[in-house]
């Protein structure tokens, strides 16, 4: 969550060192930035290059320095943070505060809405993953029965016996895994390359970001998981030993 505080064009360093400091000292800031003029106007043509020949007309910079603070997370909801922007609003070069809590609140209800449907459908992919593993290894019994015979006359185990179709299930889990990790790198490659081109600033807002090494080794261990739990189910209701 973060507010943007507009400064007096005219405020001295001084008068803005002293100002940041005042605001430092609030439990409620995680950080500040200054923004010049210039990183404003830079900012915004390279969010809005079409609307570039209209700065040049103008002759002049109309985007103010500002303050851009980043509240505490605890603090997000607090009415602290009420009394803390109407403070501000009171100190000298402070031309304007822009802080957009209902967007925020909006952002965070859409942000709960997207985990409860991606929870939904994880559990549904989840299923069929099962489902589809539990099937394969049903065939691979069927298809090897005078196979599973043999075994059984020449005294295998029944362990012996599981072993192939467990392993067999646990390598398609995490063949499923990597296939997943790879379509997932390239949607993260190639959907901010479509993004940039067509929704132009907006592609701020569908940032995607690359898979952590740990991530990717618990998505591979959970598919090996999956697919031990599918085999072994399939095995327990189809091969009678």
């Amino acid at each position: 969550m973060a507010v943007i505080v507009f400064l007096d064009k005219n405020l001295t360093p001084q008068e803005k060192g002293a100002l940041e400091e005042k605001i430092k000292q609030s439990p409620l800031v995680a950080r500040i930035d200054y923004v010049t003029q210039e990183q404003a106007m830079t900012r915004f043509i390279q969010k809005f290059p079409d609307l570039q020949p209209l700065l040049q007309d103008l002759g002049t910079n109309p985007f103010p320095p500002s303050l851009e603070i980043t509240i505490q997370p605890r603090y997000s909801r607090s009415h602290l943070v009420t009394s803390f922007l109407d403070s501000l609003k009171r100190e000298k070069g402070v031309q304007d505060i822009q802080f957009n809590l209902d967007w925020v609140e909006r952002i965070e209800s859409f942000d709960r809405l997207v985990r409860a449907i991606g929870l939904f459908l994880g559990s549904l992919l989840l299923l069929a993953s099962l489902f589809i593993i539990s099937n394969v290894i049903r065939l691979s019994v069927v298809n090897r029965q005078e196979e599973i015979s043999i075994l059984r006359l020449v005294g295998a185990t029944n362990n012996f016996i599981r072993l192939p179709f467990v392993l067999e299930g646990i390598i398609l889990g995490i063949l499923g895994s990597l296939i997943a990790i790879g379509f997932l790198w390239l949607i993260i490659s190639l959907f901010p390359l479509y993004v940039g081109h067509s929704l132009g600033a907006f592609k701020e807002i569908f940032q995607l970001r690359s898979l952590t090494s740990s991530q990717v080794i618990i998505l591979i261990f959970s598919g090996g998981i999956i697919g031990f739990v599918g085999s072994f189910s399939s095995l327990a209701r189809f091969l009678k030993i």
